[in-house]
């Protein structure tokens, strides 16, 4: 049975939370569409989304449905605080995302349930995602990351592909973070991007398969973390 007809699962438009996408639509509609692409974040998941052939056909609903780790749009959507439109016979309730995702393989989806839809709030600040993988080509990736600076809130969201049984956010390095960046200046020093990426690479539990073995995947963590924050301050002022 095919839902891509039902015209109101391929929506993407604004609500008064901030961008509504269905869950029907396709990565390729998110990267050809300028509301969606007004989040840095997406226009940047959808570029680094699989092949052409994938990104038209690979739904929003299926790929955080799954409850896979390695799913590039749930990372991204974690480090921006999407919340997840369930509905069933009995009505509608909307789960943050991070619940939604509870452990390999497994959401909060009920059997009689339905992904309808996801919103994202209105962010203000750097937004960047990041990735590696065995090959500079299609591939699944070794690990991911998706690092959000809420310039209005002064905060940090740092969510991580690959690093477990399930995508995360990384809070006890993103309450480091929020505490030792200089916010007034805009500044992050050396060391406080080095603990940064300590912290995030410690708490995690990334597997050792055959493409990488865990102490890669969180050296790897360590180093795009550093990295990526160092970015988010050396930027244009925002």
């Amino acid at each position: 049975m095919s839902l891509r007809r039902i015209e109101s699962l391929c929506r993407i438009e604004t609500v008064p939370e901030g961008l509504r996408i269905g869950a029907g639509c396709v990565i390729a509609q998110i990267w050809a569409d300028k509301l969606a692409t007004s989040i840095p974040l997406l226009g940047k998941m959808a570029r680094a989304f699989g092949t052409r052939q994938v990104r038209n056909r690979a739904t929003v609903g299926g790929n955080i449905a799954s409850g896979l780790p390695d799913r590039t749009l749930a990372v991204c959507l974690l480090a921006l605080d999407a919340s997840v439109h369930l509905k069933s016979l009995k009505g509608e309730r909307i789960v943050p995302l991070e619940k939604f995702l509870v452990g390999a393989k497994k959401t909060a989806l009920t059997p009689e349930e339905m992904v309808i839809a996801v919103t994202i709030p209105q962010v203000k600040g750097f937004q960047d995602y990041n990735m590696i993988g065995p090959r500079n080509a299609q591939f699944f990736v070794t690990v991911s990351m998706a690092l959000v600076v809420d310039d209005t809130n002064k905060k940090v969201h740092l969510a991580l592909g690959n690093a477990g049984p399930i995508a995360l956010r990384a809070h006890l390095a993103e309450d480091f973070a929020n505490t030792a960046i200089d916010w007034k200046k805009q500044q992050v020093n050396a060391a406080t991007a080095a603990e940064f990426g300590e912290i995030a690479a410690k708490n995690c539990n990334p597997p050792s398969d055959a493409t990488a073995g865990e102490n890669y995947r969180r050296h790897a963590i360590k180093i795009m973390a550093r990295r990526l924050l160092i970015k988010a301050f050396e930027e244009e002022p925002r």
